[in-house]
């Protein structure tokens, strides 16, 4: 690090967290559709514009959508995001949250070199899971409890 560099970071004002704190006050069924639309849309502007880059969030979820006050999404919370040198590379480490986690993720899916791997579409169904979480206000499997989804989505994954 050289020794005179500073850090600056600026943020957008956000309100309430969408899955933790929104759906606390307002029933996802009184969601009106065009809202749960504009959400939508915002997050997957976000994720085409991470992919691009090359980074992948891997904990896409309703608790890190955030809005400002002129109602544009945020998609937050990139402590697990990974870089990737190029489109076609892999990771291979199981990190996110298992109830938004895609399944090659939380059975760790061997790729043809027999190597534990994933890519970006793994975000892609972080964002249907949470595209649900939204509508219905939680995940699929979510009554059941996380190791009972993690343990249907390794018995699905193995038929």
């Amino acid at each position: 690090m050289l020794p005179h560099s500073v850090l600056t970071v600026a943020a957008d004002v956000c309100v309430p967290r969408l899955g933790a704190d929104l759906n606390k006050g307002v029933h996802p069924q009184h969601l009106p559709e065009d809202v749960i639309g504009v959400i939508l849309h915002g997050t997957f502007a976000a994720i085409d514009h991470m992919h691009s880059n090359n980074v992948i969030h891997r904990d896409i979820k309703g608790a890190n959508i955030l809005f400002t006050r002129r109602f544009e999404v945020k998609l937050v919370d990139f402590g697990v995001c990974a870089l990737l040198q190029e489109q076609s590379q892999k990771r291979d480490t199981a990190i996110g949250t298992p109830y938004w986690m895609a399944p090659e993720v939380i059975t760790c899916q061997l790729d043809t070199e027999g190597h534990s791997a994933y890519n970006a579409k793994a975000d892609i169904w972080s964002a249907g899971i949470t595209a649900i979480e939204i509508a219905e206000g939680d995940p699929p499997l979510a009554s059941e409890g996380m190791c009972a989804c993690v343990w249907r989505v390794c018995i699905f994954m193995c038929v």
